[in-house]
């Protein structure tokens, strides 16, 4: 397995090039200098990795700085050996994460990169934006295709591009979204094309998302079945592309980290992107001084899921949904005032995936707006009018809470009455079948299910009302719904997240999980496999059918965890125990001690253990589990030691033979379960005399540990192989 390279450390590559250059500078000019400076920050650690681990699984001279670009040639059909060189880019949601890929492109192609591969969600509004933004930003470097130019004849399609020497030439971009029979047309392509030829880079957009072996967790317990239609013909394009690097890319990667340590699909070294200014979001969101949470009574989503609305005697919406459109239509009159460049707005209402719950919704959503409209120009009854009016001075009392300069109600009143006659919502979602979402100048209001829950772009999303609740909860899935993140800086005044405090919370515990999971992988990055993934109560982290159930341990909050034997021949701890007598000399036996948890590590450095298949203690996942306790989203640094020696002459317990060995004394642990709660860590540690003839050790004295985890609102999962 290839190791992480950390990216200052490496010299391999060309930092520099007329196309990457280039881009950059449209970055800078969209999005500023300091955007601009942390996308090439971003994509130099990407194409310093990915040329690291390329240059260790298949050699010198083909990528790097004065690459040669190729490959020994190989007929179609040759047998080649094919290294799944494997790496993570770990953004956040609505990051600008394209913006990233394409950088990396510009990159990738000035150190020798020839063929590229970008894989979009099997989301066709999605995979065209990705592909025109590759094709309006890389227009002077490799040539970008998409799916749609080869499906009539990809044979034909890529002889061409053989002809032609497109590959060796410019370089060439091929864009698919994750639809089998495009993946399967594309593998054509490339095969007729000599792609193999060439060292490829595949960047697989939402990787966590259909690229996955959705029967693995099916065929673990034993049915034979195939691997996933799209898993399997995004491994033909593998296979196609000899020698590649596979790069997967997501904001959400706990399916990803959970793979077995020799799948094709868990990474290998991980970049960490950062958002660039004026990013909104989960700090912003979920912090516990978040002024953008307004909280909805459950029962109204509930009753717009059923379709029966019977709030007020006229078509009028329940309340947390005319608080969040009267709010919406009010902060759009204060930034159009304020802001004349701001043209047009968003709304998005997420309530469920089910189609006809969006049309009511619709329906429900453009009667209020139709009430409002007609309440205010006082063309309905005098109570209705006030009624309205109150409204909106609700919504204005809530954006005096957040947004300076807010101009008095009644201009805005007036840029409110015209604007609403003409707004009506819009339902996206799978049936809809358009290639771009229809904006118009001023309020756009939108409906829709999973077609706007992943990748998919809002432009200039001020309001969300999101009250989709699954009855099981997955980390990821949850996450990616966050629409309501991105680049919302000017807009940051008047955005809101309407939804019940139930869900609020879930998003809060993901948040704080995703952010534990970075600052673990910051920590050690040359150990990857080890690190740990977060799941909240009442949360999973991803779906089951990805993963295999007898390769996943998780170490639960307040367990007791020891190793299956502690290591215990002479060779291996006489040096251990000497070296341990003399560190907790001093400390009092069978007394609870205060020490660091980083003293803890270190003690636990000291007294290793044998490692088993399927047993959760190893030595260095207990290390990353004490890592994340001191980690700032957990903040435990303190813990403590408590010591039995017998005096000096040590404990006498059997080794088991076969079974899991365990030393710690049972009423001590309920004991200090009793006097501290398990509010923090606790770490048992009894020497043994290791007496051989009797008790089955050798001779030796060492330390045996047991440690008891705290209480708290995470667990760790691990793959256990």
């Amino acid at each position: 397995m290839s190791k992480p390279v950390h990216p200052q450390q490496s010299t391999r590559i060309t930092q520099v090039g007329d196309l990457f250059n280039e881009y950059l500078e449209s970055i800078a000019s969209s999005m500023g200098d300091t955007a601009a400076a942390q996308t090439r920050e971003t994509a130099i650690s990407v194409v310093s990795n990915c040329v690291s681990a390329y240059v260790e699984a298949f050699g010198e001279g083909r990528v790097g700085k004065n690459a040669s670009g190729k490959l020994a040639p190989k007929a179609p059909g040759e047998s080649s050996n094919v290294a799944n060189v494997t790496g993570l880019l770990y953004g956040k949601v609505q990051s600008g994460k394209t913006n990233t890929s394409m950088a990396t492109v510009a990159l990738a192609l000035e150190n020798g990169f020839r063929c590229f591969v970008v894989l979009t969600s099997d989301n066709t509004l999605l995979g065209t934006l990705i592909a025109k933004d590759f094709k309006d930003q890389l227009a002077s470097g490799p040539v970008v295709y998409d799916w749609e130019e080869w499906h009539t004849d990809p044979k034909e399609f890529g002889k061409r591009i053989r002809q032609d020497s497109r590959l060796e030439d410019t370089g060439v971009v091929f864009i698919t979204t994750k639809n089998t029979h495009h993946l399967k047309n594309l593998s054509v392509v490339l095969r007729e094309a000599r792609a193999r030829n060439f060292p490829a880079l595949i960047l697989d957009d939402e990787a966590d998302n259909a690229s996955l072996d959705t029967t693995k967790a099916s065929r673990s317990r034993g049915n034979e079945i195939e691997p996933g239609a799209t898993y399997a013909r995004i491994g033909d394009i593998r296979k196609e592309l000899v020698e590649h690097v596979y790069l997967q890319i997501t904001a959400t990667p706990q399916s990803l980290f959970l793979q077995a340590v020799d799948d094709p699909c868990k990474p290998r070294f991980c970049v960490m992107s950062k958002p660039g200014d004026g990013y909104v979001g989960g700090r912003d969101f979920f912090s516990e001084d978040s002024v953008m949470q307004r909280e909805v009574d459950p029962d109204e989503f509930d009753a717009l899921r059923s379709g029966k609305i019977t709030v007020g005697t006229g078509p009028r919406a329940p309340r947390g949904l005319r608080d969040a459109l009267t709010l919406f239509f009010l902060g759009c009159a204060q930034m159009r005032l304020q802001d004349p460049s701001l043209v047009r707005f968003s709304f998005l209402a997420h309530i469920d995936i089910t189609r006809v719950n969006h049309g009511e919704l619709r329906t429900v959503i453009n009667d209020h707006v139709t009430w409002l409209d007609k309440s205010l120009r006082g063309r309905l009854s005098a109570s209705d009018t006030k009624d309205a009016e109150a409204d909106l001075a609700r919504a204005c009392d809530d954006l005096k809470k957040t947004t300076k300069g807010l101009r008095p109600l009644n201009e805005l009143r007036k840029s409110v009455e015209r604007s609403l006659r003409n707004v009506r919502a819009e339902i996206i979602n799978s049936d809809t079948g358009g290639q771009q979402v229809p904006y118009q100048n001023g309020p756009n209001i939108f409906v829709g299910g999973n077609r706007l829950s992943r990748g998919v772009r809002i432009d200039n999303l001020m309001v969300t009302y999101y009250g989709r609740d699954a009855k099981v909860k997955l980390m990821d899935t949850v996450h990616q719904h966050a629409r309501m993140f991105g680049y919302r800086e000017k807009l940051r005044a008047t955005t809101r997240l309407f939804s019940t405090r139930a869900i609020l919370d879930s998003f809060k515990i993901i948040h704080d999980a995703d952010e534990g999971l970075r600052e673990a992988i910051g920590q050690d990055p040359t150990n990857l496999e080890l690190k740990p993934v977060w799941i909240g109560p009442k949360l999973k982290p991803t779906r089951a059918n990805v993963l295999n159930p007898f390769e996943l341990g998780v170490v639960l909050p307040g367990r007791n965890i020891y190793p299956w034997c502690p290591k215990y021949k002479a060779t291996e701890v006489v040096s251990l125990t000497k070296e341990l007598d003399s560190l907790l000399e001093g400390y009092e036996d069978k007394k609870y001690h205060d020490v660091s948890v980083s003293f803890i590590a270190k003690i636990l450095a000291l007294t290793p253990g044998e490692e088993r298949d399927g047993w959760i203690w190893t030595d260095g996942r207990v290390r990353e589990i004490l890592r994340a306790l001191e980690g700032t989203k957990i903040g435990i640094n303190r813990g403590l030691l408590h010591i039995s020696t017998k005096k000096g002459a040590g404990h006498e317990v059997e080794r088991k033979i076969g079974t899991p060995t365990d030393t710690a004394d049972g009423k001590e642990l309920a004991q200090a379960k009793k006097l501290y709660g398990q509010t923090v860590p606790i770490l048992f540690l009894r020497k043994q005399r290791g007496t051989a003839k009797k008790y089955k050790w050798d001779d030796c004295p060492f330390y045996a540990p047991t440690l008891a985890l705290p209480r708290g609102k995470f667990a760790f999962m691990f793959s256990n192989v």
